[in-house]
């Protein structure tokens, strides 16, 4: 049998079918505002109401607590940020005044980033259509609610002393952003889950202790990445590299049911060129940064010491820390003979970095003005996607102890 293990659970329960259906609901809810409706946000609270059924686990406790305390900050705090407050809040008001989703693609106003996708906008338009009306704060209840479905995910897959970690690595990685009416955290935590399950993807694929059935691991998966594209354009950086992160393991797997896995985990790239990339295309929107001249502007950047000098050591200052403890991390699972799990989530995690990297050099703004406004929020990301994979490492880990001396 298996000893009980404070760190780690494989099992299925309750707050992974609520998650599931959270995400399905992100999903649903943005494709109901592009036909000129919406779902009432009621079905979240409703929803997310069942974690009682699973009173007895303290995990439970913590989450319930933990949701309400950013409840309590989020309506005790109007929208302040620059980005919150003229992009992502600005584009909900037009949703929920013109009833669409595709209100921004007339181009208004030009500053406003209007090839942002909208699935959070349109949750914030939800929470006021629910409330009857639009102001500055009720809307940011949106924010609390995408957070929900990764904290229930972790909440399951995680036993108590390893979901607290995994808290205080969210709080010590993303701090004010969390809450402060921004995607970049919501994008981290939604990465940071798909890391974990396609560590538990690969787990699964050597029939060891995972106990979730292969098929649900594989939706779960789906749902995070159709979520991650749709909430900012670098979710579909992070989207393709952990999709293809995840292809290598069908290379055991029988044709059927390679076929099949695949066609499951496309349906997520579908979704969003239907409901999002074709409306950008047909009404010619685009973004600001893969522009013309892109390679001009790479060359021109490595050329100059200063700006390398200067995105270098930014890069050091933000991610140096997360870096070395990456590195401990694939040299304890090799050594523990578990790195099938953690190299597959480390290849994501250093490919996010260097593309970053590499994006940064194109940039067609001032470089020092973009990274002294948007590089904390953009490597939180990776970064916190090592703080999840070293505590999943950790607990899988000692799983194989614990089922190794009771076994």
């Amino acid at each position: 049998m298996i000893a009980h293990n404070p760190l780690f659970s494989s099992k299925f329960d309750v707050l992974w079918g609520v998650a599931a259906f959270l995400l399905a609901f992100n999903l649903l809810n943005t494709l109901a505002w592009a036909f000129g409706f919406y779902l009432h946000p009621v079905a979240y609270c409703v929803a997310a109401s069942l974690i009682l059924l699973e009173w007895r686990k303290s995990n439970m406790w913590v989450l319930f607590a933990t949701i309400s305390v950013f409840v309590v900050i989020t309506l005790g705090s109007s929208i302040a940020v620059w980005d919150a407050r003229s992009i992502w809040f600005f584009h909900a008001k037009r949703i929920f005044f013109e009833a669409t989703l595709y209100a921004q693609l007339d181009k208004y106003p030009g500053w406003s980033h209007s090839d942002y996708p909208t699935l959070f906008p349109a949750l914030a338009a939800s929470v006021a259509r629910a409330f009857g009306y639009w102001n500055e704060t009720l809307p940011k209840l949106a924010v609390v609610l995408l957070l929900t479905p990764a904290l229930l995910f972790f909440a399951s897959a995680f036993r108590t002393a390893s979901f607290n970690f995994l808290l205080a690595g969210v709080l010590i990685v993303c701090g004010s952003a969390l809450l402060n009416g921004n995607v970049d955290a919501i994008l981290a935590l939604y990465c940071a889950a798909a890391s974990v399950l396609l560590a538990k993807i690969y787990y699964k694929a050597l029939d060891r202790v995972e106990n979730t059935p292969g098929w649900y691991l594989n939706a779960m998966f789906a749902l995070f990445l159709a979520n991650i594209l749709l909430l900012k354009n670098e979710g579909l950086l992070a989207a393709l590299m952990l999709w293809v992160c995840w292809l290598p393991h069908l290379y055991s797997r029988p044709a059927k049911s390679a076929i099949s896995q695949l066609a499951i985990l496309s349906l997520p790239f579908i979704f969003y060129f239907f409901v999002w990339k074709l409306p950008l295309i047909n009404n010619q929107v685009t973004g600001d940064t893969f522009l013309p001249g892109m390679q001009a502007r790479l060359f021109a950047t490595l050329s100059n010491a200063d700006d390398l000098i200067e995105l270098t050591a930014t890069f050091a200052r933000i991610c140096g820390f997360y870096i070395a403890c990456l590195a401990l991390i694939v040299a304890f699972s090799i050594r523990q003979k578990m790195a099938i799990r953690v190299i597959p989530i480390a290849v994501f995690i250093c490919g996010y970095w260097a593309a970053l990297f590499v994006i940064y050099l194109m940039s067609p703004h001032g470089l020092t003005w973009i990274l002294a406004t948007s590089a904390d929020r953009t490597w939180m990301v990776p970064n916190l996607c090592v703080v999840a994979l070293g505590i999943y490492a950790l607990g899988s880990q000692r799983l194989e102890i614990n089922h190794t001396k009771f076994a």
